[in-house]
């Protein structure tokens, strides 16, 4: 792999240098290029405010927790019933590829200019300001309504004790000793649903109807990326974490999905039925129909943490993307007052979470996650259009600008994003489908499917009409968003491993 550090980067100038404590005041530049004074203890913008401490085992598990959470754990479960155990399948196997593509693109940016807000700063470099103002604020609100749909799933999930489960337990019976499930559901009642429509259209509908759920479960190369500013040693552990932890997660959900589909039959009616504790999950109804008295509380346990994990994540990505629109300018400095844009987002997210608490009185938990999880994995489509059309650009700049060394990237990935945004959009576009039919418009499910692409709108032609930003022309986009080398890699040299156990180490985490 070429590196970068041999082509042009704007100037490092330091200041105020304290010597024996490693401390550096940067003369700092606007997301332009643009220098600006140095002043202590401010946030300038394009200043660097985070520290390199980050290892890859951090990162890597970062994303991994901030994925893994109730969006299969108990998303799945409505999934499994529209779709059927096939249908399930072959709906997350499908759109883990449209994942893989975006973990590509989005690496390859992060891997060139690994800095604090990262998609947020490539939107307003490579687009214009209005991208980036529009993009860092979807983004922030979305994370936040996920931070709450990952309470709503707990609030399901606690229920799971309360004694109303025990006849359901008592109820459902099975012989663990004897009984060898196999792929006996996929036999009867079927491999697919059928959803909406009769035979192989309703069969189709069910298996697209899959897509907006895994929208919401997958988990996005976002959360790698807003770490990026704090990564020891960027480009080198970053296109390891990017290459291993795709792989990694598709693992994870292609065979939790297929788990499911083999444990629990697409009609049974704890699935979505909004049943205390065992309708939650799919898989405590799965752990519930082996018979095993202790294993539906030890996944149950299991869940807890996971959605615990997925929620601290969510408040890390973002506030780092709060933190990026601060830093250059695109919101009041008074947001940052304190830990680096949480009073702002913990505002945001108890605002959502008494929303959907006023709104589970009236209705189960587990209604108002499914809600959650429309509008969020809408939401996470639009965010990866954006991120596929940051991408397009960046290519597009670098070709204008005869770039041909990168430090990482994956061949033909240019085209890879052209054909993944044309599917995002599609999905997206369709993610809606069912309230057009007939009997089943609902004004809330209309809103819960689009209101993601409003917004964006409503805040990109915002910012268009009263700041007036113009897109930079292709051989004079800022490839390096005004940042300086200082910014953007540490210099830190990790000794090649040695012994065994650092091999390993090295192999597994990168």
């Amino acid at each position: 792999m070429a590196d970068i550090s041999s082509q042009s980067l704007p100037p490092v100038s330091f200041a105020n240098e304290k010597k024996g404590e490693h401390e550096l005041q940067h003369t700092v530049s606007n997301i332009n290029g643009e220098v600006e004074e140095a002043r202590p203890n401010l946030l300038l913008p394009g200043a660097k405010h985070t520290v390199r401490q980050l290892l890859p085992r951090h990162i890597q598990l970062m994303a991994i927790s901030g994925a893994i959470g109730t969006g299969l754990f108990v998303g799945s479960g409505s999934a499994l019933a529209r779709a059927g155990p096939l249908g399930l399948l072959l709906g997350y196997a499908v759109y883990s590829l449209l994942v893989w593509s975006t973990f590509n693109a989005m690496g390859e940016m992060v891997t060139w200019l690994p800095v604090d807000g990262s998609f947020v700063v490539y939107a307003h470099a490579y687009l214009d300001d209005a991208w980036g103002f529009a993009l860092g604020w979807l983004y922030t609100a979305n994370s936040s309504l996920s931070a709450a749909g990952e309470a709503a799933a707990v609030a399901a999930i606690i229920n799971f004790w309360t004694d109303s489960v025990n006849n359901v337990i008592l109820m459902v019976g099975g012989n663990p000793q004897h009984d060898a499930f196999g792929f006996r559901y996929w036999k009867n009642p079927g491999l697919f649903n059928e959803y909406v429509g009769s035979g192989n259209w309703g069969h189709f509908l069910g298996f697209w109807s899959v897509f907006v759920q895994a929208a919401y479960a997958f988990g996005g190369p976002d959360y790698i990326a807003t770490a990026a500013g704090e990564v020891r040693s960027p480009r080198r552990v970053l296109p390891t974490v990017f290459s291993r932890v795709i792989y990694r997660l598709v693992l994870f959900y292609v065979l939790g999905v297929l788990a499911v589909g083999v444990l629990v039959p697409y009609n049974d009616s704890d699935l979505g039925a909004n049943k205390p504790g065992a309708g939650a999950s799919p898989f405590v109804i799965g752990a519930t129909r082996l018979g095993i008295p202790v294993l539906p509380h030890i996944i149950n346990a299991a869940l807890l943490t996971s959605a615990w994990s997925c929620g601290l994540e969510l408040y890390f990505a973002a506030t780092r993307s709060l933190y990026a629109l601060a830093i250059d300018g695109k919101v009041p400095k008074f947001f940052l007052s304190t830990w680096r844009g949480t009073p702002i987002f913990c505002v945001i997210t108890i605002w959502a979470i008494t929303l959907i608490s006023f709104m589970a009185v009236s209705n189960s938990s587990l209604t108002v996650f499914t809600w959650i999880t429309s509008i969020v994995g809408s939401a996470n489509l639009v965010i990866f259009c954006i991120f596929h059309i940051t991408y397009i650009r960046f290519r597009r700049a670098q070709m204008a600008q005869n770039v041909t060394e990168r430090p990482w990237f994956r061949r033909n990935q240019y085209y890879y994003s052209i054909i993944s945004l044309v599917f995002y959009i599609i999905i997206f576009f369709t993610n809606g489908w069912v309230v057009f039919t007939k009997g089943n418009w609902a004004i809330s499910s209309f809103i819960f499917a689009y209101f993601p692409l409003t917004m964006f709108i409503v805040t990109y032609a915002g910012y268009k009409l009263i700041m007036r930003p113009v897109m930079a022309p292709l051989h004079e986009v800022p490839l390096y968003a005004g940042r300086s080398m200082a910014d953007i890699d540490d210099g830190y040299a990790e000794p090649e491993p040695n012994t065994k156990w650092q091999k390993v180490n090295r192999w597994l985490w990168g």
